[in-house]
């Protein structure tokens, strides 16, 4: 590890603004104490046989002797977005806290490539741990005793538990037990992790408790209502002829995250083609975008169980009733998302980065993304009122057409026929597709009832 690579670490904060001006500071007192700074990741053969690694490598700023290490490796931006703005302010904070902070500059061509660098700069760190003053042990398997041996049993229960006290009509109590945990998960963190410098095994602890805290007030609430729920543990109650049904309607959710996951992987990968400055932008809409989808998403839970009561009842009307109703609140909400998103969009993105290019660019994003917004809180409606009424492969069948057979295709081909506008503009295109599918769905289903 020579001295050239701390030179070449610094020309690349030249651009840096006001906003960065502690990070250089702390750079400049870290030179001065002959300190280096910046480690190269890869070796001359391996930059002279690929010249797109050259510019890789990690940032340090140290901490406390043996403390552990964190690598901060900023999503979407690359040198001046992700580096400059994001990872080495987060870096340096974590050495004032004790830890030994490192800032990751990867490659962003590829997803590949990026997972590349990543893993080439932890395997560094372990190799040169001694050299550096860093501690490497314990950090998986401390997270995995706490996270999956020992707390996966009452995390997998308070999910269970939580879903099937909404799906008797308990929606109350459900809510508050799946919000206990969360919030217990949120004071935890800083007092275990901070206050405690438990570190990595704070969080995890953290996690396990407020999950298993969940689970204690679920068996709480279980017993307090007694027979006024129909779930019980005795052996001569349990049957497997539900499995076939419960699997068939969750198939539909399980296919909108693997291929809502799926998609924006694509997105992503194409829009770095335009550079960095237009990933890091579609990141944080995407970010914003997901809060009135959360919202309607959370409709959807909540409506479900009414749903699927007046259907098990024979009640069809009260139950399109329950639907229509449904529909026009979620489309009520997400017009104000809208006109909020349209309205304030420059300083939504301000506040979540203020370099003004991406602000920019990103604010431009969002007035396009935020227009699919009603029509895709539709979409899911209709989606979930089908799998309320048990009709899995109606509700699979829509999901796989939005966003398997419509979504990814039309992604690449707007890609290629207008470029990186045209990608932004492809969820409100196929949205607009599929709402007469998915009307026509249900208007099909619907006249079966009759």
């Amino acid at each position: 590890m020579s001295g050239r690579s701390d030179k070449k670490g610094e020309m690349m904060m030249v651009k840096a603004d006001t906003r960065i001006v502690d990070v250089i500071r702390q750079m400049q007192e870290q030179r001065k104490q002959d300190r280096q700074i910046f480690y190269d990741i890869y070796s001359q053969q391996e930059k002279r046989q690929d010249p797109e690694k050259k510019d890789t490598g990690l940032f340090f700023f140290r901490g406390e002797k043996k403390a552990p290490f964190a690598v901060v490796c900023a999503g979407g931006g690359f040198y001046y977005v992700g580096s400059v703005h994001e990872s080495l302010p987060h870096a340096l904070e974590l050495s004032r806290q004790g830890y030994n902070g490192f800032a990751l500059v990867y490659r962003t061509r590829t997803a590949d490539a990026a997972w590349q660098d990543l893993a080439r700069a932890i395997r560094f760190i372990f190799d040169h741990a001694a050299e550096l003053g860093v501690d490497t042990e314990g950090y998986s398997r401390s997270y995995l005793d706490w996270v999956v041996v020992l707390g996966g049993v009452p995390t997998m229960l308070s999910l269970s538990m939580g879903h099937l006290l909404r799906s008797e009509g308990h929606a109350r109590p459900a809510s508050i037990g799946m919000m206990f945990g969360g919030i217990l998960n949120v004071v935890l963190d800083p007092v275990l992790i901070f206050g405690l410098r438990l570190d990595v095994t704070g969080a995890a602890m953290a996690t396990a408790l407020s999950n298993l805290s969940s689970l204690v007030f679920f068996v709480i609430m279980y017993r307090r209502l007694g027979d006024q729920i129909s779930v019980s543990l005795l052996p001569k109650y349990f049957t497997l002829r539900f499995v076939k049904p419960v699997f068939s309607v969750g198939l539909a959710s399980a296919l909108a995250t693997g291929l809502g996951n799926l998609s924006n992987m694509v997105m992503v990968r194409l829009a770095s083609g335009y550079g960095d400055i237009p990933v890091a932008a579609y990141g944080i809409v995407k970010r914003i975008d997901q809060f009135p989808l959360n919202v309607s998403m959370g409709l959807c839970q909540g409506f479900m169980p009414l749903v699927g009561y007046n259907y098990a009842a024979k009640n069809y009307k009260r139950m399109r009733a329950v639907s229509f109703f449904s529909w026009k609140t979620a489309v009520v909400l997400s017009a104000c998302f809208v006109a909020c998103f349209a309205t304030l969009a420059l300083g939504i993105l301000h506040l979540f980065i203020p370099e003004a290019q991406t602000s920019a660019l990103g604010a431009q994003f969002l007035r396009i993304a935020c227009l699919a917004v009603p029509f895709t809180a539709v979409n899911f409606l209709i989606s979930y009122t089908l799998q309320a009424m048990g009709k899995g492969t109606q509700s699979a069948i829509l999901t796989f057409s939005r966003q398997g057979l419509l979504n990814i295709p039309l992604l690449i081909i707007m890609d290629v026929t207008i470029g990186l506008y045209g990608m932004i503009w492809t969820q409100l295109v196929v949205e607009l597709v599929m709402l007469p599918v998915s009307l026509g769905m249900y208007m099909h289903t619907w006249r079966k009832l009759k």
